[in-house]
């Protein structure tokens, strides 16, 4: 696949040279978008100009572009498109996600920039570090009840104190088992908006393939393995990856 990346200052610029983005080199883009990201940018702008078409495969590369530049804390936006696929991307209602600029002048010093504690009406935001020690998943709990809590009297969903104790102990206990022996704490970073509660614990392990495990067999006497899946069950999108920042469990929960 054609792709120009640029440097502008501490944002990377990838300029797609390509008519389409599609089946044939769509896993290509993925992967020009990810190693971009690995390498480190306050912000990711991907120039369009020249696509005249995309399909679900193009569609499905930048939503991956889009969620690991939210799981590194990067920015992530879209120039130049043209007027097909920006008709895909109200159809699909993606035009709501992703940020969108004329030209990539335009993306660069403006986009790219905006970040879910910023977005508009923000509830709330905390950041939390706690020592690796199972001790201190209580308090993970209670505070997760108190901000699911919160969010249930402006949002009234009254099930959301549970699922955040829940997911959170969850991941916070399995950060602790399987991080690495010799880090002292473990983070937690939540985010709260009109639509969406996002919660990111970070760790630094060996890591995990998220997308190779399987159903869990809840027959199964094993004491063990089930707590990925409760968080799945519970939770409406569940990422995983390796960033500069360590591994990240990103959780997202619809709260409209």
């Amino acid at each position: 696949m054609n792709v120009l990346t640029e440097k502008r200052g501490e944002k990377a610029v990838l300029i797609v040279k390509e008519q389409r983005v599609d089946a044939h080199n769509s896993a290509q883009l993925k992967h020009l978008v990810l190693k971009t990201l690995d390498e480190g940018c306050a912000a990711l702008v991907i120039d369009l100009s020249e696509v005249q078409f995309v399909d679900s495969s193009g569609l499905g590369a930048l939503l991956s572009g889009y969620k690991n530049a939210n799981l590194r804390r990067s920015g992530f936006a879209l120039a130049g498109l043209r007027r097909n696929v920006g008709s895909l991307l109200k159809l699909t209602g993606l035009n709501r996600l992703f940020e969108t600029y004329a030209h990539v002048e335009e993306a660069v010093d403006v986009g790219g920039e905006r970040s879910e504690r910023d977005a508009p009406n923000a509830i709330l935001s905390a950041e939390i570090e706690v020592p690796s020690q199972t001790r201190y998943l209580r308090l993970i709990g209670n505070i997760a009840e108190e901000i699911g809590k919160e969010v249930n009297v402006a949002q009234r969903n009254d099930d959301l104190a549970w699922v955040l104790n829940l997911a959170l102990t969850e991941a916070v206990a399995n950060a602790i088992k399987h991080g690495r022996s010799n880090a002292p704490t473990v983070r937690l970073c939540i985010s709260v908006n009109a639509d969406i509660l996002c919660a990111r614990v970070y760790d630094w392990g060996a890591g995990f393939d998220l997308e190779a495990l399987t159903a869990h067999d809840f027959a199964d006497l094993d004491e063990h393995g089930r707590g990925i899946f409760l968080i799945r069950a519970v939770m409406d999108s569940v990422e995983y990856c390796r960033t500069t920042d360590g591994n990240v469990l990103e959780m997202r929960k619809n709260v409209a």
